[in-house]
């Protein structure tokens, strides 16, 4: 149960906190595209990066999927791959 959990928190914060920066850097943006137009392209780096959280937590939270229903009967094994996912 508290893998479950784990899996939605994995993917719901790392989604959250995603879209949290790009709240702030693209209100930033807007702000240095008013300012500076020209460098409109350079800026879209930080909201790369910031999707790149989001991915990175959808991904782990796959594999941490696959290793909690591989053992869903065996709670022996159910220890041993969390302590392996931690």
């Amino acid at each position: 149960a508290w893998a479950g959990v784990g899996i939605g928190l994995a993917v719901g914060l790392s989604v959250a906190g995603a879209a949290w920066g790009i709240f702030l850097t693209g209100s930033s943006l807007v702000g240095a595209a008013i300012q500076a137009p020209g460098i409109r392209s350079k800026n879209l780096i930080s909201i790369i990066f910031c999707e790149a959280a989001a991915i990175y937590g959808v991904i782990v939270s796959i594999i941490l999927q696959v290793k909690w229903g591989s053992t869903q009967d065996d709670l022996s094994a159910q220890v041993k791959a969390g302590y392996g996912s931690f």
